[in-house]
């Protein structure tokens, strides 16, 4: 299975999740897909980082993550003023995803004072209200570091329940009142592990710039129409 696919399946879990979210009733139905949902953010985490041992130019790759992030920031500004949602302020996942990328590449660079600071860019996001906040950065870390190591599926496997516990079970059981709080549905993210087993290595198709235009796009679509209803 190649990046292509794996990018496919994760934008469409995404848009099912989004759907359910916005336009049903707490149901079967909607736990269904929300459930099915959770595989979308350990798969772009996983592609994320795959990105960085693929990408010609990792300077390059970094400000084409990061500018799209800022792009869709002042976008979901413009349509929080539109709507007044509030949530609108935190759900852009780009910047989760530039993050995390930003903190693999410092700490892969190889000199203290950046891995210091990529430390450092982990904590910060811990406290922001970013989409899957922390635990995005951490996945990407986690996949990042791993990359071409033995036993490559069963460390992925081990992260991914990690961080779940961590965050389904630990944050809540303490009390940890800053750090972002998962509904036991996220345990589904586990099935993300399953295209990531069948990852050829290959990029396949190239759907650079269709998923930064495709998600702030389909969350505007989806919000619309459940003004609509």
């Amino acid at each position: 299975m190649t990046a292509f696919w794996i990018k496919i399946i994760a934008i469409a879990s995404m848009t099912l999740d989004h759907s359910a979210y916005h336009l049903l009733e707490p149901s079967v139905a909607y736990d269904v897909l929300r459930s099915f949902g959770r595989l979308a953010m350990p798969l772009f985490c996983f592609l994320i980082a795959e990105g960085y041992y693929h990408t010609h130019s990792i300077k390059a790759y970094l400000k084409r993550v990061i500018g799209f992030a800022l792009l869709i920031e002042a976008f979901f500004i413009v349509l929080y003023l539109a709507t007044g949602e509030l949530y609108l302020l935190s759900v852009n996942i780009i910047l989760t995803l530039a993050s995390g990328l930003t903190a693999l590449v410092l700490l892969k660079s190889g000199k203290m004072k950046y891995q210091i600071l990529g430390v450092l860019l982990i904590v910060l996001v811990a406290f922001t209200p970013f989409d899957y906040g922390v635990y995005g950065v951490l996945l990407i870390v986690g996949f990042g570091l791993i990359h071409g190591e033995e036993k490559t599926l069963l460390k992925q496997f081990a992260l991914l329940v990690s961080l779940n516990f961590v965050f389904i079970v630990a944050v809540p059981y303490l009390g940890i009142g800053f750090l972002i709080v998962f509904l036991p549905m996220q345990w589904f993210s586990l099935l993300a592990l399953v295209p990531i087993a069948l990852y050829s290595g290959k990029e396949g198709k190239k759907l650079q710039m269709f998923f930064y235009i495709y998600y702030p796009v389909h969350l505007a679509v989806i919000i619309g129409i459940s003004y609509l209803l």
